[in-house]
């Protein structure tokens, strides 16, 4: 199977990782190819073959182009920065009917009509080796033969699909944001610290820490992902700490950083820094 891929990111470069090692055949477009982003890919690539090493049948190729131009009439996967103007230029960029030609979008912080009225959702969660499922946001006339053959190649490495409707977050981003929503409103209206969170969380099943999950998404694509989710929700908050972070170049996992560092700093916010004295102590 050939496949074109739209983006070198974190996701951009797991997809692309997980469609070589399924015998796919990816042409990958960016902006811009350094040695970094090779090495990073390569990483990707090794440690990727040894977790599916049950289920490799060889190595696809992989290309790289930073001309549209150069891409073939294809089915498509959209891996860009969540900023729906960036997605949308891109995209008719190419030129395709994708009315005809299968555009796959691993955004769901975005509804995939939004993108494209032709373009459906796939959305991979991160890390895409430990997390194996896919929410797929489609009508059955989407459902071409070429998707069916991508979908396959996913159940035959072991993963779940999901079917959702077509609103923003589908339903693992629009419960999981809210939580993070939720969690540093905690922090930044009553005071409460992200070890006592953390500590309430697991007593109710959580296995992974909300801000362990901010850190590896990223605390710029956090902040992104819940702008776009609060634009048709107002219950859910890009909280400022978010920004805070960014503004003194936190950015989590990326850059061996983390949110704890503005969030547990006991500044900027509205009550006074709660102790964890009171809830922990009873629970060593």
């Amino acid at each position: 199977m050939n496949l074109n891929i739209l983006g070198f990111g974190v996701m951009g470069r797991q997809i692309t990782s997980l469609c070589v090692l399924m015998g796919m055949n990816v042409c990958l477009w960016n902006r811009s190819h350094s040695r970094e982003q090779h090495e990073l890919y390569q990483k990707q690539l090794k440690r990727d073959r040894r977790l599916f090493k049950e289920h490799c049948i060889g190595d696809g190729k992989f290309t790289f182009v930073s001309d549209l131009s150069q891409l073939e009439e294809r089915l498509t996967i959209e891996v860009l920065v969540e900023d729906i103007q960036v997605k949308r230029d891109v995209v008719s960029g190419l030129g395709f009917d994708f009315e005809r030609i299968p555009l796959v979008t691993n955004s769901s912080s975005y509804s995939p009509l939004e993108i494209h009225s032709g373009a459906i959702g796939i959305h991979f969660f991160n890390p895409i080796c430990t997390l194996k499922f896919v929410e797929l946001s489609a009508d059955e006339a989407q459902i071409t033969s070429e998707v069916k053959t991508f979908l396959n190649s996913l159940e035959g490495f072991d993963f779940e699909i999901v079917k959702t409707a077509k609103n923003r977050g589908y339903v693992g981003n629009y419960m999981l944001f809210n939580e993070i929503s939720n969690a540093l409103k905690l922090i930044e209206k009553h005071g409460y610290s992200s070890k006592t969170i953390d500590a309430v969380q697991a007593h109710m099943g959580r296995a992974v820490s909300l801000f362990d999950i901010i850190d590896r998404v990223g605390v710029d694509v956090t902040k992104k992902i819940l702008e776009n989710l609060g634009e048709t929700d107002d219950s859910v908050e890009a909280s400022p700490f978010l920004g805070m972070a960014i503004a003194k170049g936190i950015y989590g996992k990326k850059n061996n950083t983390s949110i704890r560092e503005i969030i547990d700093s006991g500044e900027h916010t509205t009550f006074p820094k709660v102790s964890d004295d009171a809830y922990l102590s009873r629970h060593k």
